[in-house]
């Protein structure tokens, strides 16, 4: 985003809870964004069921895609993502203070030696559309348009056709 000109930093999160079932590590990446004196949070690499857009840090519930999605203080400055159509609708925690890239760094090798991250357990690709989002999870696409979810699992063989039908991503082995 910065180099498309944007005021954007990043800020170190981890996953809300109803996503794991646990509290996760600060192990996620997210963005603020100013724009015209104004403070945003965007998540361009949570995929799946998260905002196609920005949510204002003030508070204002703001809908995207149909989904309600806003911010609210927790403990001691950290700031909460939520989302109104979940039960506990907590998606990332996150610290609205400006991060160094370097900053990640730490995190990132970590991620790479533990080796039990969800990267390195489960295969993953998200996308989110203008009404909803494609999303495949190890070996079952799901298309969420509209709020309507449809669920498939599929054969091994199907997932290079997947990709390119609908990520446009061709696969090679």
């Amino acid at each position: 985003l910065k180099g498309l000109g944007y005021d954007a930093v990043g800020v170190m999160c981890r996953m809300g809870i109803p996503a794991f079932g646990t509290l996760r590590r600060l192990d996620h990446r997210g963005v603020m964004v100013t724009l015209d004196g104004k403070e945003y949070y965007c998540d361009v690499g949570m995929g799946g069921p998260k905002p196609a857009g920005a949510v204002p840090l003030s508070g204002e519930k703001t809908t995207i895609n149909g989904k309600c999605y806003w911010i609210e203080d927790t403990d001691k400055g950290w700031k909460m993502l939520k989302k109104s159509w979940q039960t506990d609708g907590s998606c990332v925690i996150f610290a609205p203070i400006a991060m160094l890239p370097f900053d990640f760094y730490g995190n990132c090798q970590d991620m790479i030696d533990r080796g039990d991250t969800v990267f390195h357990l489960t295969r993953m690709v998200n996308l989110t559309t203008e009404d909803g989002f494609i999303q495949i999870n190890n070996n079952t696409l799901t298309i969420n348009k509209n709020g309507v979810e449809t669920k498939r699992d599929f054969p091994e063989e199907e997932f290079p056709e997947l990709l390119r039908k609908y990520y446009g991503i061709e696969y090679r082995k």
